[in-house]
């Protein structure tokens, strides 16, 4: 028996090591294992050697092309009506391949590996340990032993052997090298360019012959965080620029949305054409369906006979469709009377408490973790809680989790990471309810914990409706009953009616920005958003609250990241580089307010998270003073100047000025 990683497998020889061959063999069986059996395929955008986001028309030329022809050339129809070109990815390469949340990227690397015409290996970056990025990059043994040591039972069954074996097989092309995921492991920016870096290290070797093939998949959204200026960074450190040791083509492959021809032939092949026609009366859901995630969601629950076509009107947002599914397929589980007197004879019906899953997905966000453990699903359950019962056996089957492991403990990750995100937003909405009274720290927790993670801030939009304004002011600083924080003495300035209203409008607009920002894209909305930004920056920046000053200035680095090939965001991004640069050093230098009253709390807490989030930014946009500003001082003694209100300020502060 093979030490390999499996949940059915009883517990493995340790004399005895499998060599690498059955280790890839293990993990393409498990990786193509939930593979849709209705794939169609779909047309990508193709550039080399940069990335073109969806929205730069000035780019150049990217190409059409069948991404299964591509890459999987033998198994593949390259005579598609879409209007592709037929392409083949040139040896050596590693492709990057992108997409926004949704539109197939894990599915399209499942297919590759089913039909590619040579030995795919699939690995899931989720399951690896992302942190050994952190302070450096990894050499290509390191490299071999974590990206595989998800896939074996123990450390020692990677002998030197087998790593000498994988690193050969991959140099050489052997085995096409699939990399699924990516910002489900990296974090910060040190961690995506020592990522890189390792690639390169794992990729080179002094025999001229090199064929590899590597694909790895990312988030459009993650590479304008990380890597901005069409990727160019990326590209300079996989090329090996630096010291000329790669020379090998760079293709960036971009997934879109469904058309109107895929909808058609998906809901045909899954429902019946009829359906097709029916969902034209529904536009609000047929472009949610544009998305294939969802569209797999909506199919599988009227599959079910969970939702009758009387229904699809409720359906106009992506949270009211996850929700629905997520809720449609408990239910079933309750009510299936082969599934509950199976459950009964387990656990007496232990099953999921939707708010508990949210309320932990919450802290597993804070914690930069996607996973349940054993104690977290029992308290996410509901039922009896017996030492005796497997909570991984209790649990009713929910398909938006799946059993899996981190390194050697079993654990609970959510199937898809919008799943992820769906319940953050949801842990956040209802921890929002305490607006409205709390302490210090749980009034403002839940917006203040959102970075820039622009998709959980869409999912709670939607969840808070008509209230989303509303229930943002006071993060702002802008209710009645906070004018008190506007510190006269602090310089602040002193607002009423008719400077709340105008603050009102501005943070408004800015918070749009901030949360979709690819609406304003037409000429008329982008020339609102650019006078906004700009009548914000130019007020005295160190005369507003900092809560004030926090969000703003995140919405405009979000329109920055959108946009950042426009002339005027150009010139927006050396605004917000010089305002970031002087605001930071005006705060540090000056006395915070120490009285123990709560507003001159709040004030001061406030500046904790304005000198955080500032810092965050400067190092997310790659500002060239951040090295300056980490060299400025004492790191210990600018923690000490700011962090007495916040517990989680000094480490916050500590890891971004050290890492």
């Amino acid at each position: 028996m093979f030490s390999l990683k499996s949940d059915q497998d009883s517990p493995s020889d340790p004399n005895v090591k499998p060599d690498w061959e059955e280790i890839r063999l293990k993990a393409c069986n498990d990786f193509i294992e939930r593979k849709a059996c209705h794939y169609i395929d779909m047309p990508a955008r193709l550039t080399y050697d940069r990335f073109v986001f969806n929205s730069d028309p000035r780019e150049g030329p990217n190409e059409a092309v069948d991404p299964i022809a591509f890459f999987a050339v033998d198994q593949c129809n390259p005579n598609q009506s879409w209007g592709t070109t037929f392409m083949v990815a040139t040896e050596p390469y590693v492709a990057i391949v992108t997409g926004q949340f949704g539109v197939g990227k894990t599915e399209l690397a499942r297919q590759i590996t089913d039909r590619v015409d040579a030995a795919a290996f699939p690995i899931m970056l989720s399951k690896c340990d992302g942190s050994a990025f952190s302070s450096k990059a990894l050499d290509a043994e390191q490299m071999v032993r974590l990206l595989f040591r998800p896939l074996v039972d123990r450390e020692s069954d990677l002998t030197p052997t087998v790593v000498t074996e994988l690193l050969g097989a991959i140099r050489d092309g052997r085995v096409l090298l699939i990399l699924d995921g990516l910002d489900e492991l990296i974090f910060t920016v040190e961690g995506h360019e020592h990522f890189f870096e390792s690639i390169a290290n794992l990729l080179y070797s002094d025999d001229s012959h090199r064929e590899y093939r590597v694909i790895v998949t990312v988030r459009t959204e993650y590479l304008r965080t990380f890597d901005r200026n069409n990727a160019t960074d990326l590209v300079s450190r996989l090329s090996g620029k630096r010291d000329s040791r790669l020379g090998h083509s760079i293709p960036f492959v971009r997934l879109d949305y469904f058309t109107k021809t895929h909808l058609d032939m998906f809901l045909s092949e899954e429902l019946h054409a009829a359906m097709a026609v029916h969902i034209g009366n529904y536009p609000a859901l047929r472009e949610l369906l544009r998305r294939p995630l969802l569209m797999r969601l909506f199919c599988d629950f009227v599959g079910s006979g969970g939702m009758q076509a009387d229904d699809f009107e409720k359906l106009d947002t992506g949270v009211a469709l996850i929700e629905r599914y997520i809720k449609e397929f408990i239910n079933f589980a309750n009510v299936d009377d082969q599934l509950r007197q199976a459950q009964t004879q387990i656990s007496k019906a232990v099953q999921w408490d939707l708010d508990s899953i949210a309320r932990c997905s919450v802290r597993l966000y804070l914690d930069q973790r996607d996973y349940f453990t054993r104690d977290e699903i029992v308290g996410c359950s509901t039922g009896p809680k017996k030492a005796d019962i497997d909570p991984f056996e209790a649990i009713l089957k929910c398909p938006f989790v799946i059993r899996d492991n981190d390194g050697d403990t079993e654990v609970l990750r959510f199937a898809h990471r919008t799943f992820y995100e769906f319940f953050v937003a949801k842990g956040l909405a209802l921890q929002g309810g305490k607006t409205s009274g709390g302490d210090a720290d749980d009034e403002f927790t839940p917006f203040d914990e959102i970075v820039l993670e622009t998709d959980i801030r869409r999912f709670l939009r939607t969840m808070e409706g008509d209230d989303w304004y509303n229930r943002t002011r006071r993060s702002y600083a802008l209710e009645r009953d906070q004018w008190d924080e506007w510190d006269k003495e602090f310089s602040l300035m002193q607002p009423n009616d008719a400077i709340v209203k105008e603050l009102e409008e501005e943070r408004v607009v800015l918070l749009d920005i901030m949360t979709e920002p690819e609406q304003f894209r037409a000429d008329r909305d982008a020339i609102k958003a650019i006078r906004t930004i700009n009548r914000f920056l130019d007020r005295p920046l160190q005369q507003l609250h900092p809560r004030y000053l926090m969000y703003n200035l995140e919405a405009v680095s979000v329109y920055v990241k959108a946009f950042g090939w426009e002339s005027s965001a150009i010139e927006i991004n050396h605004r917000l580089s010089s305002a970031l640069y002087e605001l930071l050093n005006k705060i540090v230098r000056r006395k915070l307010p120490t009285r123990q009253s709560r507003h001159s709390q709040n004030l001061r807490s406030g500046y904790e998270l304005l000198v955080t989030r500032m810092l965050l930014i400067a190092k997310q946009m790659r500002y060239p003073w951040m090295e300056e500003f980490r060299r400025w001082g004492d790191p210990k003694k600018l923690e000490k100047e700011i962090g007495s209100v916040r517990s989680d300020t000094n480490r916050r502060v500590s890891n971004i000025l050290n890492e």
